[in-house]
């Protein structure tokens, strides 16, 4: 009986790991990039120009070591680069497709202020980047339905002819359940296999 009750804790606990939200945010404020993870009532925070420095420190400190590969024999030949990037596309394209379901819109605030030292160059990229900015904001909109707080989306691109540099500022979260990450991946690890076993030609008409 004391089995059973340690089985059922056991799943219990495993259930509720699976519902624990993961929130995922981007901010660049003041030319200083920060990644902030937040997992249930845990809240780490990075900023990715340290992160970059002590990653390169690292790599430095290390004293270079080469290795001697045995080469096996295989005789399964490789696949082909274009199989490749068939499995791979097709993975990428279930992974996203699922992704955009299950994401939920936590902040999306982009504000760009373009400018460059000649005037005309600064129509030219102001023109670029609206386009671009366009689409990540219908983006935002799209998946706005998943979030429960108001006036979370804002985009603002406006050209600057007297600064003589582009200056940005942005803040964007989303957010998944561990099941919801757990299901995006076995969705594309299938689709992997699934492709990996077709005829070049016959993989492309998977559902």
């Amino acid at each position: 009986m004391i089995a059973l009750y340690i089985t059922g804790g056991i799943l219990l606990l495993l259930i509720l790991l699976l519902f624990i939200k993961i929130s995922v945010f981007f901010s660049y404020y003041g030319k200083v990039p920060e990644l902030k993870i937040k997992i249930g009532f845990i809240s780490l925070g990075y900023n990715l120009k340290e992160l970059k420095k002590e990653a390169e420190e690292v790599a430095e400190a290390e004293p270079q070591k080469i290795k001697k590969v045995k080469k096996k024999k295989d005789r399964t030949p490789p696949p082909s680069l274009k199989d490749s990037i068939r499995v791979f596309k097709a993975g990428i394209m279930q992974f996203w497709g699922k992704y955009k379901r299950y994401a939920k819109l936590e902040r999306y605030v982009l504000k760009i202020s373009v400018s460059t030292d000649d005037p005309a160059k600064t129509a030219i990229l102001y023109g670029g980047i609206s386009s671009v900015a366009g689409v990540l904001h219908a983006w935002a909109v799209s998946v706005r339905k998943r979030s429960k707080k108001t006036g979370d989306i804002y985009t603002e691109v406006k050209p600057d002819f007297i600064a003589e540099k582009t200056d940005a500022a942005a803040e964007i979260g989303m957010s998944l359940k561990v099941w919801q990450i757990v299901s995006c991946l076995i969705t594309a690890y299938r689709t992997y296999r699934k492709y990996k076993k077709l005829p070049p030609k016959e993989g492309r008409k998977v559902k």
